[in-house]
C-alpha cells in the first residue's frame, strides 16, 4: 500500500486541511479530525499508511516544549530566590555559633589561668592588670608563665603561636569580617567579657 506524506496547513473546527509534502501540489485535503492523531497542531507533518495517520517520527517532541522550559526555569527561579536567602542565613547563624563557642573557649581559658593559685605565688608570671584589655593578636598582652598556660589551654605551644595572625585563633574565627579578639580583665583582676571585632572596629560578637 502507499504511503502518503502530509503537513497540516490549517485546522478548522473539526476538520483539517492537508498538502502533500512528498509531491509537488498545491491542493488540500480536508480530514476530520477524528481521524487524525488528537496532539496535531499547524505544522505538523503526518504519515498515511494502511488508512491511518500518524505523526512522523521527526516530529514528535521527545524534549520539553518551549512552555515546558519557561515553565521550568520559572519554578527553578522561584525555588532559588526562596531557598537561597535561608542557606545563607543558615550558614550566617553556623558561623556565628562557631565563633561563639570559640570565643566562650578563649575566655573560659583566660578564666580558669587567672585563677589558677600557681600564679600568685610567682612574681613574674605575667598576669595581666585588673582593667586591662587583652588582644588576641598581642604576644605582649601574653607573657610569661600566664601566656604559656593560656596557650596551652587552646591547644598551641606558645603565646606567639596561639597570637598569630596566619596560624592563631584569629586565623580561626568563621565570620567573614572577624578580625579580633579581645579579652577584658576586671577590676578585681578576673576575666571578664570577650569580644570579636570586624576589621572597621565594629562589635560583632560579645561573649560574657
Amino acid at each position: 500500500m502507499n504511503t502518503f506524506l502530509y503537513e497540516v496547513v490549517s485546522i478548522d473546527g473539526d476538520y483539517a486541511h492537508l498538502k502533500r509534502i512528498d509531491i509537488v501540489s498545491d491542493e488540500l485535503k480536508l480530514v476530520a479530525r477524528a481521524l487524525l492523531p488528537p496532539e496535531i497542531a499547524e505544522g505538523t507533518r503526518l504519515k498515511y499508511e494502511w488508512m491511518q495517520y500518524e505523526i512522523l517520527a521527526e516530529e514528535k517532541n521527545n524534549g520539553f516544549s518551549l512552555v515546558e522550559l519557561i515553565l521550568t526555569l520559572a519554578i527553578l527561579t522561584f525555588l532559588v530566590c526562596v531557598t537561597v536567602p535561608f542557606a545563607l542565613r543558615y550558614m550566617e547563624k553556623n558561623r556565628l555559633t562557631a565563633d561563639t563557642q570559640m570565643v566562650d573557649m578563649v575566655r573560659k581559658s583566660v578564666s580558669v589561668v587567672l585563677a589558677d593559685p600557681r600564679l600568685a605565688n610567682m612574681e613574674d608570671s605575667g598576669c595581666p592588670k585588673p582593667g586591662s584589655v587583652l588582644r588576641l593578636d598581642h604576644p605582649e598582652d601574653f607573657p610569661g608563665t600566664f601566656g604559656e598556660m593560656v596557650a596551652q589551654k587552646l591547644g598551641y605551644d606558645s603565646a606567639e603561636k596561639m597570637t598569630a595572625q596566619n596560624e592563631g585563633i584569629i586565623s580561626q574565627l568563621k565570620m567573614g569580617d572577624a578580625a579580633l579578639i579581645t579579652v577584658r580583665i576586671n577590676k578585681d583582676g578576673s576575666c571578664g567579657s570577650a569580644t570579636v571585632f570586624s576589621n572597621k572596629g565594629d562589635i560583632l560578637l560579645t561573649v560574657k
